[in-house]
């Protein structure tokens, strides 16, 4: 892959970074193969920043990690120019030079398999979590994490204290479920919450207690219910983004009736953020008029 589509690949897309991943060490494998030719050399920094900024998005990674990756990449640069200089001179200096040549040429085997080890490296340990972070990805247009996780969780907790004061239910079965919530609030409570399993905690509860309220007909378990389906309404609410951005990337928008449509949907948009903006202005007003 070139470096004009490499650098493209949008990071904040799963299939994205896998590619950026794949890419990056082929493009080390074909500086190897074309024995470290230095006008590919020089490429490293530009396909490096790109492929740290993927690794960054799936993990946390530490300055000193950073640094420490940038200190290795940079020291194979450095023998790899040491050793054009070597090349460019005379054929008397090459000869003079063939010690200190040969010695660079093992410099290099080694510095390049130490960068090609923590490449691989940094990409294993960004996949460590896949398996708990397999959230569905949609770019811009669905992002979970934008929720506002106080206001759900405070919901949560609401639910909570209605099966509490529940007495329709048997205190086992209340146990459960009241257990089963606080699953899915250290779920939320987590810096890289697994959206897909919390939503999934969410489904299952209002299904249950769905199921129990007209059974025993406990205002509190329906009260449950419903402060649990307000709580996953406040995830939809805020994961769901309309703009142009997020138009361009996940709609095929070739057809002009539908172009029409959308430009209508986000004019919508725009009124309803301008409604609510001046909904917001005049409560402020209000208020300070009683301070």
């Amino acid at each position: 892959m070139e470096l004009s589509e490499f650098i493209k690949l949008d990071i904040s897309y799963h299939y994205d970074r896998e590619l950026i991943f794949e890419n990056y060490i082929k493009f080390l494998s074909s500086i190897s193969e074309s024995d470290f030719d230095y006008k590919e050399v020089l490429k490293i920094n530009s396909f490096k920043e790109r492929f740290i900024q993927a690794v960054s998005i799936k993990r946390f990674i530490s300055d000193e990690e950073k640094d420490f990756y940038n200190k290795v990449v940079v020291e194979l640069i450095e023998i790899l120019r040491r050793r054009k200089m070597i090349l460019s001179k005379s054929w008397l200096l090459k000869i003079l030079s063939l010690n200190n040549k040969t010695k660079i040429g093992f410099q290099i085997e080694d510095s390049f398999e130490k960068v090609l080890y923590e490449s691989i490296k940094l990409i294993s340990k960004a996949k460590e979590f896949d398996h708990l972070h397999d959230n569905l990805d949609i770019g811009d247009f669905y992002n979970p994490k934008n929720s506002n996780k106080e206001k759900i969780k405070k919901l949560l907790l609401e639910a909570i204290d209605c099966l509490h004061d529940d007495t329709t239910l048997k205190e086992k079965c209340k146990k459960v479920i009241i257990d089963f919530l606080k699953k899915a609030i250290d779920e939320l409570d987590s810096d890289y919450t697994n959206w897909t399993n919390f939503l999934g905690k969410l489904k299952e509860i209002i299904i249950v207690l769905g199921a129990m309220g007209p059974l025993v007909g406990g205002i509190s378990v329906i009260t449950a219910k419903d402060k649990v389906e307000e709580a996953a309404q406040v995830v939809y609410q805020t994961s769901i983004t309309i703009n142009h951005k997020s138009i361009n990337e996940t709609f095929n928008i070739s057809d002009t009736s539908k172009l029409q449509h959308f430009q209508d949907v986000l004019k919508l948009e725009e009124n309803s953020k301008i409604k609510q903006n001046e909904k917001k202005a005049l409560s402020n007003n209000n208020g300070n008029k009683f301070d």
